[in-house]
């Protein structure tokens, strides 16, 4: 390409990064939250289709839905998204706080994990870095907390767990 289709592509590059780094970190979705849109945690798969068809296709592809999931991650399965009670996982995110602010590396979150959380085998969370969109890169051996390999952590006396993020 010329210089101005370069310049052209390179401008349509950070249009495209920016659309779609909006639609993952700021949903519009009316039926991606899991607890209403005042809650803070969402589904990486809005429509609860791993194809993002709407109506089984009839209404053809959410794009937006797939625009997200793919910002994020780089593979999914039809297992990602099936209703398997007592087994298979549920994946819900966050991006901002309680007060909807975006969560930021240089500050201290707390998350409680409340008593009994309804997973047969095992809850996860892990922390990713919103540039990357990979694991974050700490001097932890892994940026997440999970109830199987981290046994330490300490249960509060109501059955809850706190975990606590931070610099």
């Amino acid at each position: 390409p010329d210089a101005r289709m370069q310049r052209v592509l390179t401008d349509a590059v950070a249009i495209g990064n920016a659309t779609a780094r909006a639609i993952a970190f700021r949903p519009r979705s009316e039926t991606i939250w899991y607890y209403g849109k005042e809650s803070s945690w969402f589904s990486a798969f809005d429509g609860g289709d791993y194809r993002w068809l709407i109506d089984d296709g009839n209404g053809g592809r959410n794009k937006d839905a797939r625009t997200l999931f793919f910002y994020i991650a780089t593979v999914n399965t039809p297992a990602m998204v099936l209703k398997m009670v007592g087994m298979g996982s549920q994946y819900a995110l966050s991006v901002t706080d309680s007060k909807r602010r975006y969560l930021d590396g240089s500050k201290t979150y707390r998350l409680i994990i409340p008593a009994n959380v309804p997973a047969k085998d095992f809850w996860s969370l892990v922390v990713y870095d919103p540039q990357t969109r990979s694991m974050l890169q700490t001097s932890q051996a892994y940026p997440s907390k999970n109830n199987e390999r981290n046994r330490d952590m300490v249960t509060n006396s109501d059955g809850s767990t706190t975990l606590w993020f931070g610099p």
